[in-house]
C-alpha cells in the first residue's frame, strides 16, 4: 500500500475478485486488469457497496459511456489514468481534489498519445521529472503540468525523443490496423 493511499476496508475479502468479474461483464481481456483494479478501488472508496454493488456500478458507467462513445477500455484506462494522477498530486505535495485529480489525468493521456508509452510508464516520467525540478527550487503546480512545462526539462537526448517517437508512431499504426481488422 502506498503512503496516503485510502484502502477500501472489505478490499481483502469482498473486493478481492471484482476486477476480474468487470473485466468478464465488460468482455475485456486480462491486460486490461490494472485498470480494472483501479475502477474498483475508486468505486469502492467513493461509495460504500457491497462487491456486487461495485460491479454493477462499474457496468453501468460502461453502459452510459458506451452511448457516448466510449469504449470499455478506455472507461477503464481513464479510471487507471486518474489513480496515477493522484499519485503524481500526492508527490509533488499538490491538493487531491476531483478537479486536479481529472486535469492531471487528461494531461498524462496527452502525454500517452505523444510518446507512446504505457500509463504507468508515462506517470512515472512525469513524476520523477517534477519532483527533480521541485527539488530544484521551480514552481510545481497544476500549471507546470496543463502547460507541458515538464517536457522541457525530461533529460532526453533528441536520439531518445527519437527513439519514443518511433515507438508512439509504431503504436499509433498498431492501433489503427487493429481497428480495422476488428
Amino acid at each position: 500500500m502506498k503512503p496516503g493511499e485510502r484502502l477500501h476496508p472489505r478490499w481483502s475479502t469482498d473486493l478481492e475478485q471484482c476486477p476480474k468479474r468487470v473485466l468478464q461483464v465488460l468482455g475485456l481481456s486480462e491486460a486490461s486488469l490494472a485498470a480494472a483494479t483501479a475502477a474498483v478501488k475508486m468505486v469502492a472508496e467513493r461509495y460504500d457497496m457491497s462487491a456486487n454493488g461495485v460491479v454493477q456500478h462499474i457496468w453501468t458507467e460502461a453502459k452510459n459511456a458506451a452511448q457516448r462513445g466510449v469504449s470499455n477500455d478506455d472507461l477503464l484506462s481513464d479510471f487507471l489514468a486518474r489513480e496515477h494522477a493522484r499519485d503524481i498530486l500526492n508527490a509533488v505535495n499538490l491538493s487531491v481534489t476531483g478537479s486536479l485529480v481529472s486535469r492531471m489525468a487528461d494531461v498524462i493521456k496527452a502525454e500517452v498519445r505523444e510518446v507512446g508509452l504505457t500509463l504507468k510508464e508515462t506517470a512515472a516520467r512525469i513524476a520523477g521529472v517534477a519532483l527533480e525540478e521541485k527539488r530544484r527550487g521551480a514552481k510545481v503546480d497544476i500549471f507546470y503540468f496543463e502547460d507541458m512545462r515538464w517536457r522541457s526539462h525530461a533529460g532526453t537526448s533528441k536520439a531518445e525523443q527519437r527513439k519514443l517517437n518511433n515507438i508512439a508512431a509504431s503504436t499509433r499504426a498498431r492501433e489503427i490496423l487493429r481497428r480495422q481488422l476488428f
